[in-house]
């Protein structure tokens, strides 16, 4: 946790807690299961946007009114967005993912989402969770067992092998997940038994960013996909060598690439560069003394770079923009005013 802590009176009456830092357009961070609001991103995001953390109801320091449904979270959230400036930028991980994408689905003033591997259970990928699991986590949680529910809904919910789920019950973070528990049963209602709901994504028109692990679950990657391919205005971006949770300096930058708001530079000398190569390609431009964002960016429609001793940067922008009659295989430099951001 850092930055300011504030919160914010859901539609029930519930107080959501959250923390602010950094400076620019708003960004709401959706925590997955058994989490709370967290810290991590902020080195890498404050520099580019008010980031904004929760801690979803039931979790950390936010309130938690009786009784529970999907839609109470969808309130929690647009809460959170109305305080922190709406629209906004939202990013969820897991199943913080896939209610980032039914608020979108609802019509909340969310400008651009991101979502990591939504963990809707797509038939045939894996073996389903029986169909008790949500009646089964409540009865744990209100017999007091808060460790048989954990170990249902990661082992039958999530679908964790057996040793895995022993080293995490052996593990420093365990007891914070019991004081969680109850939320389990959260998390699993959220997912929904139906897979993923490609016709009401049909509908989401928000420019939306889906990421999926290298490493991480096959059936989960195989979700990713078919998320991206129901979305009507998505890019699938695969993270390599990561997991279910990406190191922080690995998702940064993609969520700065995706998420942040046109820069005007004006009077930079710009220089077209046509020809083919490892880091450029047509459309690219290579703006000289614009000084390279703190988080390396290695996406190539925004690339920084050092080029002979000073701070520069490759931007992809559409060629029509700026290469209008320079023929392939040639270069100009001119002084122009550009407006750079994420198209």
């Amino acid at each position: 946790m850092g930055g300011r802590m504030e919160t914010a009176v859901s539609r029930d009456g519930t107080r959501i807690a959250f923390d602010t830092s950094g400076s620019g357009p708003p960004l709401v961070v959706i925590n997955g299961a058994l989490s709370e609001r967290s810290a991590a991103l902020g080195p890498y995001l404050d520099p580019h946007f008010t980031v904004v953390a929760y801690d979803r109801r039931g979790r950390g320091a936010s309130g938690d009114t009786p009784p529970y449904a999907p839609e109470r979270e969808l309130e929690d959230l647009a809460a959170v967005i109305e305080a922190a400036g709406a629209p906004a930028f939202v990013f969820g991980q897991s199943s913080g993912g896939i209610l980032g994408l039914r608020a979108a689905m609802s019509g909340l003033p969310i400008r651009r989402l991101a979502v990591n591997e939504p963990p809707f259970i797509m038939p045939g990928t894996r073996p389903p969770p029986p169909a008790d699991v949500p009646a089964r986590l409540e009865a744990l949680v209100a017999a007091g067992d808060r460790d048989g529910a954990l170990r249902v809904f990661l082992g039958e919910q999530v679908g964790l092998p057996a040793p895995v789920l022993q080293q995490m019950s052996a593990g420093p973070m365990w007891p914070r997940a019991l004081a969680m528990a109850h939320t389990a049963a959260y998390d699993t209602a959220i997912a929904g038994a139906d897979g993923v709901p490609a016709a009401a994504l049909a509908t989401v028109t928000t420019k939306t960013l889906v990421l999926w692990g290298g490493a991480s679950f096959p059936w989960i990657n195989e979700t990713a996909r078919v998320v991206a391919k129901a979305l009507p205005n998505a890019e699938l971006v695969k993270l390599e060598g990561q997991t279910h949770s990406p190191a922080p300096d690995v998702l940064a930058p993609e969520l700065v690439g995706h998420g942040c708001a046109p820069v005007k530079v004006s009077c930079a000398l710009v220089a077209v560069l046509w020809t083919p190569g490892p880091r450029c390609h047509a459309g690219m431009v290579h703006v000289v003394e614009f000084p390279p964002p703190p988080v390396p960016l290695n996406r190539p429609r925004f690339h920084a770079d050092s080029v002979g001793g000073g701070p520069r940067a490759l931007i992809v922008v559409p060629p029509t923009a700026v290469t209008q009659g320079c023929p392939a295989g040639s270069s100009t430099s001119r002084r122009v005013s550009l407006e750079l951001g994420n198209r």
